[in-house]
C-alpha cells in the first residue's frame, strides 16, 4: 500500500475492539499520539498486566475496516476511573479491506418492523450498509422500516432504522440501514468482515 494511503490512527472517542487470542474486548479511545493509544475498557483483560502482552486492535477507518498490530500494559487508575490499556503499535495501521467490499452472505438473526408487526427472519446477505432479508413483507421502496440485528459480537441487538432500497420479485427486501452511530457502524462492519474472512478461510 502507497505511504499515502496508509490509514490514520483512530481518533479519540472512536470505539475498538482489542483481540487477544480468542478473546475480543470492546475499547474507546482516550487519547492517540506517537507512541499509541490510550483506551479505556469496562474491564481489563485478566491476561493484561504491567508487562506487554501481545494484540490487535481492530477499527473502522474512513475507508473500511483497519488493524493495528502491537502490545498492550495496564496502566495507573483510580477506583473511580474504567480501566486503561496503553497501546504501543510495533507498525502502522492495515487497511484490510474497503468498505463497498465488505459483504457475506451469511444468516444473522434479524427483527423487521413494518406496519405494527415485528417479523424475525435471518438474513441471506449482509454488507456494512444494509442487507438482504428474506420476504415476503408488504413493503415498497423507500419504506422506512425499524430492525434489531444480533451480531456475534455483541448481547443486544443493534437496533436503528432502515430504508427499502429494493423488492425482489419473490418478496425479499434489501435495506439500507440509516444513521448508525460510530460504535454500531464499527460493529456491523468488522462482524461482517469476520464472517466474510470466515468463508474464505
Amino acid at each position: 500500500m502507497a505511504g499515502d494511503e496508509t490509514p490514520l490512527p483512530p481518533a479519540p472517542g472512536s470505539p475498538v475492539t482489542v483481540v487477544l487470542d480468542d478473546l475480543r474486548v470492546r475499547a474507546r479511545v482516550e487519547q492517540s499520539d506517537a507512541g499509541g493509544l490510550l483506551l479505556a475498557v469496562a474491564a481489563a483483560p485478566t491476561q493484561v498486566g504491567r508487562a506487554g502482552v501481545d494484540v490487535r486492535v481492530e477499527f473502522l477507518g474512513d475507508r473500511g475496516p483497519c488493524r493495528m498490530l502491537g502490545s498492550v500494559t495496564l496502566t495507573l487508575s483510580d477506583a473511580t476511573r474504567e480501566p486503561r490499556l496503553r497501546f504501543s503499535p510495533h507498525g502502522p495501521p492495515q487497511l484490510l479491506m474497503r468498505s463497498e467490499r465488505v459483504r457475506a452472505p451469511v444468516e444473522m438473526e434479524i427483527q423487521i418492523e413494518a406496519g405494527g408487526e415485528v417479523v424475525t427472519r435471518s438474513t441471506h446477505d449482509l454488507r456494512a450498509s444494509g442487507a438482504l432479508v428474506p420476504g415476503p413483507f408488504e413493503l415498497a421502496v423507500d419504506d422506512t422500516v425499524g430492525f434489531g440485528l444480533q451480531l456475534p459480537t455483541r448481547t443486544e441487538p443493534l437496533k436503528g432504522t432502515a430504508r427499502v432500497a429494493r423488492v425482489t420479485s419473490d418478496g425479499d427486501v434489501a435495506i439500507q440501514f440509516l444513521e448508525l452511530s460510530p460504535a454500531d457502524a464499527a460493529d456491523l462492519t468488522l462482524a461482517v468482515f469476520e464472517a466474510q474472512r470466515g468463508r474464505a478461510a
